[in-house]
């Protein structure tokens, strides 16, 4: 789409509803695309506006039925949340759900749990959050974890512009209750921000830093 700050001349209208008096969600117009939108209940409505100035590429979107994950695009500055379905009430007994968390061009993926706490397994290989670097295939920043004393409380940093946060359960026994859940939150709360690169340069997954040191006489 054209460029433009204010979104008036080209645009792509989403709202939550089925109709053009629905409540809005956004207007988007530049070349970045937002992230994951989800409806609050079955239906979205999506309008394309154009005028006859320029040719522009105009946009693609894909649309699915969904629960949780999909696509988390950080502006810089900004706090997003990634949370599991239902948060802070009990999550589904069934469930796996993947984000893709990006960053602005020349930045990492910052991520710090916020809070976790899931039904134990040994491993927690029923219920976890696992974090990975740039993709589904990348390296793992945290492995599966289900609490705290799994969780590296200082953060994680992605070596690359962009991190995969994967939420599953498998839990066979009686539903949860949020009342037996730690501080009544079950589930987790992860915040992901972005920060920058700086001169830093990456070759087959070595990394090498350049910087200048300036002294004092």
């Amino acid at each position: 789409m054209q460029i433009f700050f204010r979104c008036v001349d080209d645009y792509l209208e989403i709202r939550d509803g089925p109709s053009e008096s629905s409540p809005l969600i956004g207007k988007y117009c530049s070349m970045d695309p937002p992230s994951t939108i989800f409806s609050s209940d079955s239906s979205l409505y999506v309008r394309f506006v154009t005028d006859f100035d320029a040719k522009s590429p105009g946009f693609n979107a894909t649309y699915e039925v969904a629960s949780c994950g999909g696509s988390i695009v950080l502006q810089q500055g900004h706090t997003s949340a990634v949370t599991s379905p239902n948060y802070p009430e009990p999550y589904p007994q069934i469930a796996t759900c993947a984000w893709n968390v990006h960053a602005p061009r020349g930045h990492f993926v910052e991520a710090n749990i916020e809070h976790i706490w899931m039904s134990y397994s040994e491993n927690c290989t029923m219920d976890y959050l696992m974090l990975k670097d740039k993709n589904e295939t990348g390296d793992i920043l945290m492995p599966p974890a289900c609490s705290k004393l799994h969780a590296n409380l200082d953060g994680y940093q992605s070596m690359h512009d962009s991190m995969f946060v994967e939420f599953h359960s498998n839990s066979s026994g009686n539903k949860m209750s949020r009342m037996f859940c730690s501080n009544r939150q079950c589930g987790f709360d992860l915040k992901v921000s972005s920060s920058p690169f700086g001169k830093r340069f990456f070759w087959d997954g070595i990394v090498f830093v350049e910087m200048t040191v300036t002294t004092i006489l």
